[in-house]
């Protein structure tokens, strides 16, 4: 048998990359509103249902709810260096496995 030519990511990987992501752009977002500059959340990613499918979450309008609260908090804790932004995404997607096991009970 060959070896894969190239690693894949796991799930894990994808949805701690999206979370990432999601977290700069709403730190973005969120420190151009507190600068008085009118939001442009029109041209925000909504990267929700990409999450939701990587982690089998239900796309429930109250699992959105939840989720956005948990981007708020998180969001909050962002710093400017990767490190930071790295255990900030960890936290989230923690808060969002017991999101999930809450939702599946």
């Amino acid at each position: 048998m060959n070896p894969p030519l190239l690693k894949l990511p796991t799930n894990t990987e994808i949805v701690l990359y999206l979370l990432k992501e999601e977290l700069k752009m709403n730190r973005f977002f969120t420190d151009l509103d507190n600068m008085g500059v009118q939001n442009h959340s029109d041209y925000q990613l909504e990267l929700s249902p990409l999450v939701f499918a990587c982690m089998g979450l239900e796309g429930s309008d109250e699992t959105f709810e939840r989720y956005v609260l948990l981007l708020i908090k998180h969001t909050e804790n962002v710093g400017p260096d990767n490190d930071t932004l790295m255990k900030v995404a960890l936290a989230f997607y923690a808060d969002l496995v017991l999101l999930h096991s809450s939702v599946d009970k």
